[in-house]
């Protein structure tokens, strides 16, 4: 398990996000940030499909369930506003029935040995540029991609399952 200090979890937390967002769903992050001890303790822009839609539900959930699995810290505070924009997604598009699937989905990509690692590896990125906007967000992303593994990251069928669902064909 890891070590649990907040610069820590809040790193594993966003990651989560850009793993789940990139790999799983092909969605572009433009800027990353950690603020531990803040309100707003880190922030992911661009990874929000536009809309109220369950591949936005999929990338919300991404950050609870990284610190969970990598932690087993349940208690990831930074995810109430994630979780409630989550429910709010749902309840939009009359799918609160959906919750406990999609959550699901997310765990089992986030469980994958490769997206684990990659969340570690994220993480650790991370706590060492906690500020990323731009351009300067593409080496967290290479770095992503080859602790996943460029085959892993195309070929991989659940990213299009996952992709599938979230549109609302699954």
């Amino acid at each position: 398990m890891e070590e649990l200090d907040d610069s820590r979890i809040t790193a594993i937390h966003e990651t989560g996000h850009i793993v789940m967002g990139f790999f799983a769903l092909g969605s572009m992050p433009r800027s990353v940030s950690i603020v531990p001890g803040s309100t707003e303790r880190g922030s992911v822009g661009g990874l929000e499909a536009g809309g109220a839609t369950k591949r936005d539900v999929l990338i919300l959930l991404a950050g609870f369930v990284a610190v969970d699995i990598l932690t087993g810290y349940e208690d990831d505070s930074g995810c109430e506003d994630d979780f409630q924009d989550a429910f709010n997604i749902l309840a939009q598009l009359d799918a609160e029935n959906d919750f406990n699937r999609l959550l699901s989905m997310v765990y089992k990509f986030l469980s994958y040995k490769r997206a684990r690692m990659a969340v570690r590896v994220g993480a650790d990125y991370l706590l060492e540029h906690p500020q990323l906007e731009g351009e300067a967000v593409y080496p967290l992303l290479d770095l992503l991609e080859k602790t996943m593994g460029r085959r892993f990251v195309r070929t991989h069928q659940e990213r299009v399952r996952l992709a599938t669902f979230a549109e609302g064909r699954g």
